[in-house]
């Protein structure tokens, strides 16, 4: 314990010392406000940035503000101050590879529409202040008062000003910056001084603080002071785990072939015709095995694996899971919390802990991540009739498949299609409420529009049906359920004896022709020695007749002699002795007979065994499981041919298939996963106890309701966990940022949420996860740590700093990724990278050990998929991307590496305008000659441009921005925001066409080196290309890089 708890120390430091930064944030104009101030109203908060020199524009602003915006409150935020003084002023030094090393916020702090300071809301960054004042060698307690004691002063001085009007509010504003950085010994921000202004209305979801950075210190200090020694995530911290002791998963046939069984697979099935691949199958069986499943589970999925695949199984069978607890409880089982001054009407009710185990929480650092999962997963057009078996989730053929107009209310953007006067797109509408935003504040607002409001006079809770005509009845939905479920074991049963018999025949298949073999030379043995004995005996009846003879021959005086002193006839004796010996040769060789027919029979048996399992199962394949379905035919054969798992690792036609996929057994789980949620719906809508715990969870986001309750703060607490996990019923599956976590969840300790599944862990830092993991009471980590990095802004410096005083140095552990050695002090180590550590299951890509690795790629074709497969995965991915069927016209007209030279801005900024230049004739060409809207396309998937460096996307923009003023400024600037940017930006997206974009001249050869150095940038860059891939740079600094060389090679190919 005493390693895990540094290392959560070392993490809690680190995250205090991160840099707040406001620098290429999308900022407003205040003549958007002018012009649109109505419309903006409605839906968007947008960030303002003014000279701290510009008094009349400030001024213009805050009337602007006084005449459209009258009920707003502002942030207001001041930075901004070199990143580089800050490490001058604790004497250490940072090698800055792009730009200047930034700058970091300083403060801001709120006024409200009366323009008088709101209480509470100064914040000064943790980072600038620990620096300024030099408390690297203080402790967290140190720190946090020293923060809080300066705070305080700083507020005490803002609620002395009276801002009485603009003008006086404009004065106090810049008085109290100079206030505040003599305060902080600060005088050298002339040219770096830089109001920023936010606007809130009132009833605001999100009031997001400038410096509303710190998500994670309070968290860690609090696991490292409760977490327990039984705690999973101590293995995922620091794992112990020998490597003698897992399963590697990706060609080791005899679990392959044990893992893939029908008994293994998940009774639950995501509507869809379409089968997962082996490893996808791998996968899957293993998390919703009672018997496999770990605690700590990890995925490696490049991208265009099925990730997103695999989370669906996983996520319906965890339903019919659920589904088969509740089949079980009465409505009375749902039973009331008794708090004695509480009314009837506010008293909670328990969730039974099975139940709640069985919740699910998506979640990533990246936002636009885990909202488009929950926004996926109810997608109606993807389980329309002709996409799946069953019909079951058809939103045109039935009324209601799953509270469907509550999913639609929560994911239809009212504002924007109240401003557009637009419908709900086809493509836009939802089949079930399968999953839901949740963790910022307006998603949480848009979950409680649907949920059941205090019971008007005269109307009790359960009247309330989620906007449905009917409540089902319960016993019934119990009933087709139980029904279906048995249907299932059954077949699962049944089926599960047919592979076992396939797999027997196949083992004596591999045997056959040596069984026959053997049993032609043991039929010839037992021949040979049966004549063998039928010759030996006709000589010993020779030889006894002979002895006869020779005794009848003798006298009478012979015949004494011989009584009394035995036979002396040497004649005699000879036959005698023949005798003896021709008796014992008989009796062996019968003896061998004898067990050689025994082993003949025995081969004899196995050879009728197998012609008999052979006849069996063909009419077992064609009578009981796939019919005249020539297609299924064909793969169950393969599946049992031995040369299935040969090289299964490689082999690109097994890892395609999954093994025992029929379509009977497919589609009566994915009616099972239908009935699941059928009796779910029932359950919750025949339950007031239900439906009181979502009153009551409603009542509790909002301050004055949840006074009304009458709660003390430990009951409010538990109430609120109850009420979530009621919530986490109604809805199986919420998504939220990490950085939401120790908000929502406040209230829950260790182990007390559900499943935790973490998408894209390849770009998150460990600490960043801990939180939700330290809550939940298991974990499924997704992602690909040869793709994006986490970012980690603090400087390598005080990273080295914090590692000495947390003797983290002294944790001999490492992490192997591709070519790279990562320690706890990496700040490319990821949670995914420490959760394949810690993985019972894993595999190999080159040497680096991952999670259990997907490897059939469905998004790019050649050559995007060729680069990534080589720099990247040792040739290991198999690609069966399928070209457009229709022409169609991209961006990019071919692949290729354009060689552009020029000289870079200089000074750290790696933008060459040559190379820019050539961006911008792409764009022009693509617009005038082939008729792409690259800025009306409002999907923001015709184009990406790509670079290492933020320097160069700047650069790029800025030219953009000149070169298309005849365009809507408003469309460019919004398609710049949305298509440029560096590989972080990107992870997850996809594009048709890609130029990755590289800056650089022969003086900045170091960058290129950097930029080089790992296969990352270029695989994340090549990845998000679906059709078209360009790379434009200077061919003779970029073209013998470490592989840039090998990405030129392949693009010299086409």
């Amino acid at each position: 314990m005493n390693e895990i708890k540094r290392i959560l120390n070392f993490w809690k430091e680190l995250n205090l010392l991160t840099p707040i930064s406001l620098e290429g944030s999308n900022f407003t104009k205040e003549e958007y406000l002018k012009k649109n101030g109505e419309k903006r109203k409605k839906y968007l908060s947008e960030t303002l940035k003014i000279s701290y020199f510009n008094g009349k524009e400030i001024r213009n602003l805050l009337e602007i503000v006084e005449d459209k915006y009258k009920n707003c409150s502002i942030e207001i935020g001041f930075g901004n101050i070199k990143n580089t003084y800050l490490y001058e002023k604790i004497g250490i030094e940072e090698d800055i590879v792009d730009g200047d090393g930034g700058k970091s916020f300083i403060f801001s702090f709120m006024v409200d529409s009366e323009k008088k300071y709101q209480e509470g809301s100064f914040s000064i960054s943790k980072f600038v202040y620990i620096l300024l004042k030099n408390l690297l060698s203080d402790d967290y307690k140190n720190i946090k008062e020293k923060i809080d004691t300066f705070n305080f002063r700083m507020e005490e001085t803002l609620k002395s000003y009276s801002n009485q009007d603009i003008e006086s509010l404009n004065n106090n504003l810049q008085n109290f910056t100079d206030f505040l950085l003599k305060e902080l010994d600060v005088d050298i921000l002339e040219k770096e001084k830089v109001f920023y202004f936010k606007l809130f209305y009132p009833n605001d979801d999100d009031k997001s603080s400038f410096l509303q950075m710190d998500f994670y210190t309070e968290d860690l200090e609090n696991i490292k002071q409760k977490i327990s020694e039984k705690s999973f995530l101590n293995n995922l911290i620091y794992s112990k785990l020998d490597r003698k002791d897992c399963y590697k998963v990706d060609d080791d046939v005899e679990f392959i072939q044990e893992i893939t069984l029908p008994k293994n697979m998940p009774l639950g099935r995501w509507p869809s015709k379409h089968n997962p691949s082996l490893m996808q199958a791998v996968a899957i069986n293993i998390c919703t095995s009672k018997e496999y499943s770990p605690n700590i589970f990890s995925v490696n999925g490049p991208p265009g694996t099925g990730k997103t695949t695999l989370l669906k199984e996983i996520i319906a069978d965890t339903i019919v899971e659920k589904a088969n607890i509740i089949s079980k409880l009465d409505l009375k089982d749902i039973k009331k919390v008794d708090i004695k001054e509480v009314k009837n009407y506010n008293q909670y009710s328990k969730i039974p802990d099975e139940l709640k185990k069985l919740g699910i929480i998506v979640a990533s650092n990246n936002n636009a991540a885990v909202e488009n999962i929950s926004k996926e997963l109810p997608t109606a057009k993807d389980v329309f009739t002709d996409e799946t078996l069953s019909g079951l989730f058809d939103i045109n053929k039935r009324d209601d498949v799953y509270f469907t107009l509550a999913s639609d209310e929560i994911f239809k953007n009212k504002e924007k299609d109240e401003l557009e006067k637009t419908k709900t797109d086809e493509k836009d509408k939802k089949w079930g409420l399968i999953s839901a935003p949740y963790g910022k504040g307006k998603n949480i607002k848009k979950l409680l529009e649907i949920l059941p409001n205090v019971p008007e006079v005269g109307k009790k809770i359960d009247d309330f049906k989620f906007k449905l005509e009917d409540i089902p009845n319960l016993e019934e939905a119990k009933e087709k359920f139980n029904a279906k479920y048995e249907e299932v074991i059954k077949y699962r049963k049944r089926l599960n004896y047919y592979v076992n018999q396939f797999i027997k025949r196949r083992e004596l298949g591999k045997n056959i022709k040596v069984y026959e073999n053997n049993l032609k030379n043991l039929s010839e043995d037992i021949e040979k020695n049966l004549k063998d004995i039928e010759q030996k005996e006709l000589i010993l009846k020779d030889v006894e007749k002979e002895k006869k003879n020779l005794e009848s021959s003798y006298s009478i005086f012979t015949k004494i002699l011989k009584l009394l002193f035995g036979e002396k006839n040497p004649k005699i004796l000879e036959c005698k002795r023949r005798i003896v010996e021709l008796n014992k040769e008989i009796i062996s060789t019968s003896k061998d007979v004898t067990e050689k027919s025994k082993d003949r029979l025995s081969l004899e048996t196995k050879i009728n065994d197998f012609n008999c399992l052979k006849y069996i199962n063909e009419e077992i394949i064609e009578t009981y499981l796939v019919g005249d379905k020539e297609e299924q035919k064909n793969q169950w054969i393969k599946c049992l041919e031995e040369r299935f798992y040969n090289d299964i690792a490689h082999n690109a036609e097994s890892q395609a298939i999954c093994p025992w996929g029929i379509e009977e057994f497919n589609k009566l789980r994915e009616e099972l996963f239908a009935s699941s949620l059928q009796l779910i719906k029932a359950f919750i809508l025949n339950s007031s106890e239900i439906k009181q715990n979502l009153k009551i969870f409603k009542e509790l986001q909002d301050r004055k309701s949840s006074q009304k309750l009458g709660y003390s703060d430990k009951e409010r607490k538990e109430a609120f966990k109850e009420c979530f996990h009621t919530l986490n019923l109604l809805i199986p599956v919420l998504s939220t940022t990490f950085a939401s976590v120790s908000r929502v969840f406040k209230d829950f300790e260790e182990n007390e949420l559900g499943m935790a599944i973490i998408d894209e862990a390849g770009q998150a830092t460990p600490f960043s996860a801990m939180g939700l993991l330290y809550r939940a009471n298991r974990c499924i980590i997704v992602g690909d740590p040869l793709q994006v990095e986490p970012v980690m802004t603090t400087p390598l410096t005080l990273i080295r700093n914090r590692a000495i005083k947390n003797g983290i140095n002294e944790l001999e552990k490492e992490f192997k990724v591709a070519s790279n050695i990562y320690r706890y002090t990496s700040p490319s180590l990821s949670i995914q990278t420490l959760a394949d550590s810690a993985n019972l299951y894993y595999g190999k890509i080159g040497e680096t050990e991952v999670g259990c690795p997907l490897v059939v790629h469905r998004r790019c074709l050649s050559p995007m998929f060729d680069i990534s497969n080589r720099i990247s995965y040792d040739n290991r991915m198999i690609n069966k991307c399928m070209s457009d069927k229709k022409d169609k016209k991209y961006v990019l007209e071919k692949n290729e590496f354009i060689d552009v030279r020029g000289t870079e801005k200089g000074n750290k900024n790696h933008y060459v305008e040559e190379q820019g230049k050539k961006v911008i004739e792409i764009i022009k060409n693509s617009i005038k000659d082939r008729n792409i809207a690259i800025f009306d396309d409002k999907e923001f998937k015709n184009l990406y441009v790509i670079s290492p460096f933020t320097t160069v996307i700047n650069g790029l923009k800025n030219d953009i921005k000149k070169a298309f003023k005849d365009q809507d400024e408003k469309k460019v600037e919004d398609w710049c925001e949305n298509c440029l940017g560096t590989v972080h930006k990107f992870q997850g997206k996809e594009a048709d066409s890609v130029i990755l974009l590289l800056g650089c001249d022969k003086k900045s050869e170091n960058a290129a080196q950097w930029a080089a150095q790992a296969a990352n940038i270029l695989n994340v860059a090549a990845t998000r290309a679906k059709k078209r891939f360009a790379i434009i740079g200077d061919l003779e600094l970029w073209g013998e890089l470490n592989f840039f060389k090998e990405a030129k090679e392949i693009l010299n190919k086409e």
